[in-house]
């Protein structure tokens, strides 16, 4: 038997919401990189920046860096990114997360994530959260013993719009992630 300890995976619906930012940005390509840096993490040290593919399929999408904290590391399990998308591609990313018929059935569509077990669907909250210098909204996930909490954040950058999506195991870490890396 050994001693070494296996890494945590997240078993909360901040996995599951990682997997559905993966799954709406489509990632793809052969090649990976290890992205950028979010800057202004609380306890930078201990986030790890994740692999990202070396291209998108939607040349629209720029990924500029994700990461994330499980527990033992941060006291929270966390994900972050920031993104940069094209006014078009904006547009319709945001119809998707900032509808809450259409963000449930990218949570729950058993075609995308395979069958569940149980007849409740997890409900889902959108409310506005703005800053300053950022628009965006709070985004609950609510399962029947688990939940996921987000916050989506965008400003106009360049020729396109700069987006912070965060999702954790509770709202106050969301919001507290999302506010620092707003800066």
């Amino acid at each position: 038997m050994s001693s070494r300890r296996e890494p945590r995976r997240p078993t909360t619906l901040v996995g599951m919401a990682s997997l559905v930012l993966g799954a709406m940005l489509a990632l793809g390509g052969c090649d990976t990189f290890i992205g950028d840096r979010v800057s202004g993490l609380p306890e930078p040290q201990q986030w790890e920046a994740l692999p990202l593919r070396g291209l998108l399929t939607r040349p629209s999408i720029a990924v500029e860096a994700i990461e994330l904290c499980h527990t033992e590391r941060c006291g929270y399990d966390a994900a972050v990114g920031r993104f940069i998308f094209d006014k078009g591609e904006a547009d319709a990313w945001r119809r998707s997360v900032l509808d809450p018929a259409a963000l449930a059935r990218l949570v729950y569509d058993p075609d995308r994530i395979g069958a569940r077990k149980g007849p409740d669907k997890p409900r889902i909250a959108v409310e506005r959260f703005d800053l300053p210098s950022w628009k965006g909204s709070t985004i609950a996930i609510l399962g029947e013993r688990k939940h996921a909490f987000g916050v989506l954040l965008e400003r106009p950058e360049g020729r396109g719009l700069a987006v912070i999506l965060v999702f954790a195991a509770h709202a106050d870490v969301a919001r507290r992630v999302a506010l620092a890396a707003a800066g």
